[in-house]
């Protein structure tokens, strides 16, 4: 057995436990984009209903607590809401399902009278609510999962090269 060999064993556990890691934290990050996302559907729903609050003005006021809304408020007001609003540029972890809802959000946001963006952001909002449970579920399970997978093909990898 050589030095090159130890090396190269430690080195396929270390890549194995790193990628099962990796795997792992893209759930929680989903997890949290996930529930970022669900407050804010709310808080614009508060200032709808409550303030009567432009949109353009509830972006700038959000836009401090997410990159996604950052770049969308730096946008504005030069360029159409409903192009802004492009959850692909922002390589968030979302599953399709979840771009979906959202980019249903952005189509809808600022198209109807309050009440109807109301009605459009509860019914969304429960929608992204259900998709972060069953993420939170996800991450739960699979993240274990990952990072045991990652470490055991990692110690194949290390054992075959020994």
């Amino acid at each position: 057995m050589t030095g090159l060999s130890i090396f190269g064993a430690l080195t396929a556990v270390f890549l194995g436990s790193a990628v099962g890691l990796y795997k792992s934290a893209r759930l929680k990050q989903r997890s949290e984009q996930l529930s970022e996302l669900c407050s804010i559907l709310r808080d614009i729903q508060t200032e709808i209903r409550c303030n009567k609050t432009e949109l353009f003005k509830i972006i700038e006021k959000f836009s401090h607590r997410s990159q996604f809304l950052k770049n969308i408020s730096d946008c504005l007001p030069e360029t159409p809401f409903d192009s802004v609003w492009n959850v692909e540029t922002m390589r968030l972890p979302l599953s399709d399902d979840d771009k979906t809802i959202i980019l249903s959000v952005g189509k809808s946001l600022g198209r109807s009278d309050a009440q109807g963006q109301i009605a459009m952001l509860e019914a969304n909002g429960q929608l992204l609510r259900d998709s972060l449970e069953t993420a939170r579920k996800e991450e739960e399970k699979k993240g274990k999962m990952y990072r045991r997978v990652g470490m055991l093909i990692g110690l194949l990898v290390a054992v075959i090269i020994l």
